[in-house]
């Protein structure tokens, strides 16, 4: 599993944190698995980019902006979706815009939709580590609404 025990405790944490107002520390919680740090490298090199460590970073501003402010997940919500889409079995994807690694485990969310989830990876910022900069539910039609 490429998130360390205490993953949730730690995201769980810098979420309340970003809730107050206040900046959340950068925390390591986990590793790209061999197979998926070797992906995302030669992906890298293939765009003369350097190569990454494999270490994964979260902070979770962004997160709570996003997806508990802006889309009324609870933190809960939040953390199965980034537990789902750290799986050993995840998979690295790339488009112009973003790097990500999903799930290929869909699962049923709190809502009831049928979702694939995926962490985005900023990987310029904490460079060499990995930052789990955001996470999409693909396939969230129906969300909780906003937080009033």
């Amino acid at each position: 599993m490429p998130l360390i025990p205490d993953a949730a405790k730690i995201i769980r944490k810098n979420i309340k944190k970003a809730r107050t107002g206040k900046k959340p520390g950068v925390f390591a919680i986990g590793t790209l698995t061999a197979n998926q740090l070797a992906d995302l490298n030669k992906h890298r090199v293939g765009r003369n980019q350097p190569p990454m460590t494999g270490d994964l970073v979260f902070r979770g501003s962004h997160i709570y902006d996003r997806r508990i402010c802006d889309d009324g997940y609870s933190v809960s919500d939040v953390i199965q979706q980034i537990l789902n889409a750290t799986s050993a079995d995840s998979i690295i994807v790339f488009s112009p815009k973003m790097t990500v690694l999903r799930s290929v485990h869909p699962r049923i969310d709190s809502m009831g939709n049928r979702v694939v989830d995926e962490v985005v990876l900023e990987c310029t910022g904490k460079h060499p580590r990995a930052e789990i900069y955001g996470v999409i539910p693909r396939g969230d039609i129906l969300k909780p609404g906003k937080i009033p």
